[in-house]
């Protein structure tokens, strides 16, 4: 028979994980969430400000493509987990047709395209930064995602010292980007046919 003592530490237990859940959901994720959007606002106010001093033309394509970048990243950065980071990778590759020249690509064109060196630059490193900024948050949010980089690192680790020249690949941050400024364009031409 079970004791009446294993039946009340069985329910304390119980309760205090389910606290920690609460906590965690509805606390530590909204903040992971607003943090995040932060860091991506102080990115997007640096692209403005180095566009408003002349380093590159507010109607420029590789300053608009940042910025809607930036701007679908803001909007949807409550939807950035790591497993819609797998599910896409894997969806990516197994059940929609590549895309010739998608969002990222067409990002990537457009920097490589601006005739300034220092312009150039500057636009690849806030891309830099904004893949940091989103791998963090993918991270942080999910045990998996932390068991995930430390079996990266590991692997990494072992191939750099017993000489081996391939390295494992993290899923494409870059897909995500585009899911994120594919979702935007979406919400556009909706809000577009609404207002008809």
């Amino acid at each position: 028979m079970i004791s009446m003592e294993s039946v009340i530490t069985a329910l304390h237990s119980g309760l205090g994980l389910l606290l920690l859940w609460i906590l965690v959901y509805f606390g530590v994720r909204e903040y992971r969430v607003d943090r995040t959007r932060q860091k991506l606002f102080a990115l997007r106010d640096e692209l403005f400000d180095y566009a408003a001093d002349g380093g590159i033309g507010f109607d420029d394509t590789a300053y608009g493509r940042v910025r809607t970048l930036l701007n679908s990243l803001i909007r949807f950065s409550h939807m950035l987990t790591f497993s819609r980071l797998v599910l896409s990778s894997v969806a990516a590759g197994s059940f929609t047709p590549q895309i010739t020249e998608g969002p990222h690509q067409k990002l990537m064109s457009a920097i490589d395209a601006i005739p300034s060196e220092d312009a150039k630059a500057k636009l690849r490193d806030i891309h830099g930064r904004i893949g940091r900024c989103i791998v963090t948050h993918l991270v942080t949010g999910s045990p998996l995602g932390m068991v995930y980089v430390f079996a990266y690192v590991l692997r990494a680790l072992a191939s750099d010292r017993f000489g081996k020249s391939k390295t494992p690949k993290l899923p494409p941050v870059d897909r995500l980007e585009d899911d994120a400024m594919l979702a935007e364009d979406d919400s556009e031409a909706e809000l577009a046919h609404v207002h008809c």
